[in-house]
């Protein structure tokens, strides 16, 4: 067990290294700028994994699919309706609750491991690399910025700022699609708009 958690300590440690790598040469931009680049490369990269679907999963899918089309099908083509619930309640206990169970864990585990555990790991790396002690012998200070709060000020640590900017990225990248087919429609429409009135010119 102590040479499990030693290699873990040490994983953990070159994966620290690897990521100091990565930061370095973004650090002249600020830690505001880094860190929110960092947000943007985890979040992409969250995409990018979320991708990935195990065997097991696409296995389960398909045999849930299978039973699903079984239980719809007895249930619609029984004239008995007891009859068709009683064999509906049959498939259900004997394939789709397993099944289902299965499939929703498996998806579970799926999106921890490729979708939340990127941000929690990044979200680590920056709380420590971040840290108002950090912050004050790299940049001469212990928070990224000042932010306005009720006629005050309250310092942004890293950690919460790049909370807030993952949410952000998120919700930017979620909306570009539905912005760029009404960007696209509208363009659409000012090109018609003129073309409508030469022609009714020319009439």
């Amino acid at each position: 067990m102590d040479w499990l958690w030693m290699r873990i300590v040490a994983l953990v440690g070159l994966a620290k290294e690897g990521l100091d790598a990565l930061t370095a040469p973004l650090l002249f931009l600020g830690p505001t700028a880094t860190v929110a680049l960092l947000a943007l490369g985890t979040v992409l990269a969250a995409k990018l994994f979320s991708r990935y679907r195990t065997r097991r999963y696409h296995r389960l899918k398909a045999e849930f699919e299978y039973w699903f089309d079984v239980r719809q099908k007895a249930l619609a083509s029984s004239e008995d309706r007891d009859k068709a619930e009683m064999l509906a309640r049959d498939i259900d206990k004997s394939k789709l609750n397993r099944l289902y169970y299965d499939f929703f864990l498996e998806g579970f585990l799926n999106n921890l491991l490729t979708s939340y555990l990127p941000v929690l790991c990044m979200a680590a790396y920056v709380n420590e690399a971040f840290r108002p002690q950090v912050m004050a012998a790299r940049f001469g200070r212990e928070e990224l910025f000042m932010l306005p709060w009720f006629g005050g000020e309250v310092p942004m640590a890293g950690l919460p700022f790049f909370v807030f900017t993952v949410i952000g990225w998120y919700v930017a990248i979620a909306a570009t699609p539905a912005l760029y087919r009404r960007l696209r429609r509208a363009r659409t429409g000012s090109v018609a708009a003129p073309s409508a009135g030469g022609q009714g010119s020319e009439a």
